[in-house]
């Protein structure tokens, strides 16, 4: 095995290699032995970064879950309309640049990151020691909501422009009384 390039960051090359990967095959399938090859690293500097493939796929989502944040953490306590229309913009238009990175995962590990992103967000919010459904459910049910309008409108082929998505979402959580 190669030595690891002198430029970049170890750790990230081995991310980058499970997410293309994560393209080609299913997580469960998928070895330290792969990773190292794609990602062009020793075994030893994976051992280094992780443990398993598994605390790779958590770095990844960690990541994401790190770029949601960035745009996302008022939706996390504020469920007003506006609020959400900010942040349905900045998501949906930072998910399309980068669809290609997630949204060509196969289906069963796109949804493998969606739980893993989801509970992240649950645990950060501290919406898992709520007594209120609300507070419970609200954000976890709109994730998935938009996370589920964003794969299909993918899969569709996006014949709709992501204004289109976005005011159908809000739509969805603010109906017109």
């Amino acid at each position: 095995m190669t030595n690891t390039k002198k430029t970049g960051n170890v750790s990230q090359q081995i991310v980058n290699a499970l997410k293309e990967l994560m393209k080609e095959e299913s997580f469960i399938n998928i070895s330290v032995t792969e990773v190292v090859r794609k990602a062009n690293v020793a075994r030893a500097s994976f051992y280094r970064n992780f443990n398993s493939t598994s605390d790779v796929l958590d770095a990844l989502v960690e990541n994401l879950v790190n770029r949601a944040l960035e745009i996302g953490r008022p939706v996390l306590n504020d469920f007003s309309e506006e609020t959400w229309s900010t942040f349905l913009h900045e998501y949906v238009n930072n998910l399309f640049s980068s669809k290609d990175d997630y949204l060509m995962m196969k289906p069963e590990n796109s949804m493998l990151i969606l739980n893993r992103f989801t509970s992240r967000l649950k645990s950060i919010s501290g919406m898992l020691n709520s007594s209120s459904l609300d507070e419970k459910y609200n954000l976890p049910a709109r994730m998935g909501a938009v996370n589920g309008v964003l794969m299909a409108w993918y899969e569709s082929g996006e014949k709709e422009n992501p204004q289109q998505i976005i005011d159908y979402l809000m739509s969805i959580f603010f109906p017109v009384k």
